[in-house]
């Protein structure tokens, strides 16, 4: 952690951090996506939860589902915050497309502590963080959400399960 925090403070490389953290977080949700599939020989037919990993033998929780959400809360947070400043700033550039993949890992955790915290630091984010910038951004970003409730609709109808039907289940 002392080398990242003097690289952080000492050349101002936050921002290239907080990407590089993004990104990781986008690889390493891959690599759980992947580890599932070969666990479950690549059908989800039951209750499924991104993060529960278990030893060979199925004995032993190797992950903890909660601490997995909230890492990918935090890092869907902040996905969208460097979102919005690549907005407000034309040199930059950075995809909103890692921020909603880390949104749907988020809530394929079931965790319910992760997903109150995603709602909330992205709710105070779209109330305040997007006060500035152009009404077409704010379209654009308006545009988007409804596609993707559509699409997870969609998904819905077609297939019939509930894309984080687990977390509504433990909401309930």
């Amino acid at each position: 952690a002392l080398p990242v925090a003097a690289l952080i403070v000492e050349r101002r490389c936050w921002w290239f951090c907080a990407k590089v953290h993004v990104l990781a977080s986008v690889a390493a949700v891959a690599v759980m996506v992947w580890l599932a599939c070969r666990a479950s020989g690549f059908t989800f037919s039951g209750p499924f939860r991104l993060g529960l990993l278990l030893s060979d033998d199925g004995k032993q929780l190797m992950t903890g589902v909660n601490e997995v959400g909230a890492q990918l809360a935090f890092s869907a947070i902040l996905a969208f915050v460097l979102y919005l400043r690549a907005q407000r700033r034309p040199a930059e550039r950075f995809s909103l497309a890692w921020g909603l993949i880390l949104s749907v890992a988020c809530v394929l955790t079931a965790s319910r502590g992760a997903f109150v915290a995603w709602l909330a630091g992205t709710g105070l984010l779209l109330v305040w963080g997007t006060r500035s910038l152009p009404t077409s951004k704010v379209r654009d970003l308006v545009v988007l959400g409804t596609l993707g409730l559509l699409a997870g609709l969609f998904v819905a109808t077609s297939t019939g399960k509930i894309v984080g039907g687990t977390l509504y289940e433990r909401m309930a």
